[in-house]
């Protein structure tokens, strides 16, 4: 088989040498005919002349490219496409951090806000636990007036009252003296004060649970 490839090898080297001594040999042939025909000036006459560079045309034809300045015009085009982009990032940026500075004020205003409205709840609060209490001493003084007095007075007097003042007067009273002092209510106005007890107690029950 070694010596199947060495005898390929040999083949082509051959062929290879006969084309070279065929090739020079026609040149040789030509170099001679061609020296018959023409002078070396005469020769150097005919050369066709380089074209020279075109320049822009007046008749709408395109210009020749200038192949060498190819590269830097896209490279050029490219840096401008990426300042370009920096700057509308940089735009971007800018609002954002306007954006999220507005939002931080928005937020400091209503915590500001919700402190305002949460103290106001406190002081609301404490006003009407005042007043509760204030009410409470008042209508307790009140029922030991009533309760000094003859039921037939305490029950005319109670008669003339609001109902929610004559059912805090009641619910202050011991049980013994509110319940002669109502022999003398109408029925009208005990049955207003009842309701309005049971509404107070309804009221004051749903509070604690």
């Amino acid at each position: 088989m070694k010596r199947v490839v060495i005898a390929l090898q040999v083949l082509v080297l051959a062929v290879f040498l006969a084309k070279v001594v065929t090739t020079a040999d026609g040149f040789r042939r030509f170099a001679g005919s061609y020296g018959q025909m023409a002078s070396p000036g005469e020769a150097l006459a005919q050369t066709p002349a380089a074209p020279a560079a075109q320049s822009p045309s007046r008749d709408g034809q395109p210009p020749v490219r200038d192949v060498l300045s190819e590269p830097l015009t896209k490279e050029r085009t490219l840096e401008e496409a990426l300042q370009a982009k920096i700057r509308d990032l940089e735009q971007r940026e800018e609002v954002l951090k306007k954006e999220a500075q507005r939002l931080l004020a928005l937020k400091l205003e209503l915590a500001e806000k919700i402190d305002t409205l949460r103290t106001l709840q406190q002081q609301i609060t404490a006003a009407t636990e005042s007043v509760k209490t204030e009410e409470g001493k008042r209508l307790k003084d009140l029922a030991r007036v009533y309760e000094a007095m003859p039921p037939a007075k305490a029950g005319a007097m109670l008669e003339t009252l609001d109902t929610p003042t004559a059912a805090g007067i009641t619910m202050n009273m011991k049980r013994d003296k509110a319940g002669t002092i109502w022999g003398y209510l109408s029925q009208k106005k005990a049955a207003e004060i009842t309701k309005e007890i049971t509404r107070v107690l309804k009221a004051a029950g749903e509070k604690k649970s």
